[in-house]
């Protein structure tokens, strides 16, 4: 798999920072972004996922409004929602970039369990569900 297509893919995450979430988890901000995660996750689970989206280039510039993520598992799939710029979620190329970097997500830190991302509006309410690649 090449980095460059999980760079590309996860560069596009854009949002406008939630100023209050309810229901989101606990929040933790690192390399400034602004992160969630629920009781059904670790905090541990949290920070390496946070590890993989920096190297995929996932922080924010001074330029940035700021990026937020969250990080659920229901039963044994993980579900990473995103808040994304509008009509992204129409990309093909951006939505198929997803897919590949889930399918990487899954076997470097979830052990091979699913992964979803949830492509979602500025209050973390799911616009398009992306599922894993299967190859």
């Amino acid at each position: 798999m090449k980095k460059g297509i999980f760079i590309w893919g996860l560069l596009l995450f854009t949002c406008s920072v939630l100023s209050s979430c309810k229901n989101c988890g606990t929040e933790k901000t690192i390399n400034g972004v602004q992160y969630f995660y629920t009781s059904n996750v670790t905090e541990s689970e949290l920070d390496k996922l946070a590890d993989v989206l920096k190297d995929f280039g996932l922080e924010v510039t001074d330029e940035d409004e700021g990026k937020t993520v969250q990080l659920n598992r229901t039963g044994n799939t993980y579900e990473i929602r995103a808040v994304i710029k509008k009509g992204l979620e129409m990309d093909n190329e951006y939505c198929d970039a997803i897919k590949t970097s889930a399918k990487y997500i899954s076997s470097t830190i979830f052990d091979g369990a699913n992964v979803e991302f949830h492509l979602c509006d500025e209050h973390l309410e799911t616009i398009r569900v992306i599922l894993m690649s299967n190859y």
